[in-house]
């Protein structure tokens, strides 16, 4: 059966308990998502439970959508264009439908205030690493298969799936870190004496990259932890 306006009129229109609009559309052997543009975005709730779907795609744009209910459907697969049509979704239920792999529902991170979201009795779910990358994945849920997600989990999934440019940033975050700890621990103004030494290991430096980090301290003037080192360095090699 296709969604028309007579479906839509047919189908019970309610206030749910969480006082939002729903309307039900379930048992209804929907195979795919045509004509709801017909409800005008009056609904804070859609239940398409108990068809036929098979991809979850083809919605208009609606803003008012926060929670949509999808069980025992025959889903695999997530349209990449959804989350920009329903962008104030929190609530994607998907209990017992066909997602298989984690390619399969990886577009759930483009939804950008999923917080409550079930993949439970689907083959995807049983991978030992589905939670952690869903979780990786969308940064605001805060229930997966009607389980909370723990701190825990949030720091494991970012240390396992974490995309490598924020990996990337917080291993320089991390340097800088460091490099500000060195220089808190020696920072007395460099001495005459050891500009001099810095100097004389210029001279003796073997490529670009020596020269022009032994110039930037000199020109810091600040005595710091590398500055000991490089010093301390020298002074073992004349010995």
């Amino acid at each position: 059966m296709k969604i028309t306006s007579e479906v839509l009129e047919l189908s019970a229109q309610f206030t749910n308990a969480l006082k939002e609009r729903e309307i039900d559309l379930r048992d209804n052997k929907i195979p795919s998502i045509d004509n709801l543009a017909i409800t005008r975005d009056q609904f804070d709730t859609i239940d398409l439970t108990n068809n036929e779907l098979r991809i979850l795609n083809n919605f208009p744009t609606l803003l008012k959508l926060q929670t949509l209910l999808c069980s025992n459907n025959q889903l695999h697969r997530i349209d990449s264009d959804l989350a920009g049509r329903l962008p104030n979704l929190k609530m994607l239920i998907l209990t017992n439908n066909r997602f298989e792999d984690l390619d399969s529902i990886t577009n759930v991170k483009l939804f950008p205030k999923l917080q409550i979201l079930s993949f439970v009795d689907n083959m995807v779910s049983k991978r030992p690493d589905y939670r952690l990358y869903v979780i990786a994945r969308c940064p605001k849920l805060k229930v997966l298969d009607f389980k909370p997600v723990t701190r825990l989990e949030r720091e494991q999934a970012a240390a396992i799936f974490a995309e490598p440019s924020v990996l990337k940033r917080k291993q320089a975050q991390r340097d800088d870190a460091w490099k500000e700890s060195k220089r808190a621990q020696l920072s007395e103004p460099l001495s005459r004496e050891h500009k001099e030494a810095l100097k004389r290991l210029v001279i003796g430096a073997q490529t670009t990259e020596e020269i022009e980090r032994l110039e930037t301290i000199i020109n810091e003037g600040v005595f710091t932890a590398e500055v000991a080192e490089l010093l301390n360095s020298r002074a073992q090699h004349n010995e």
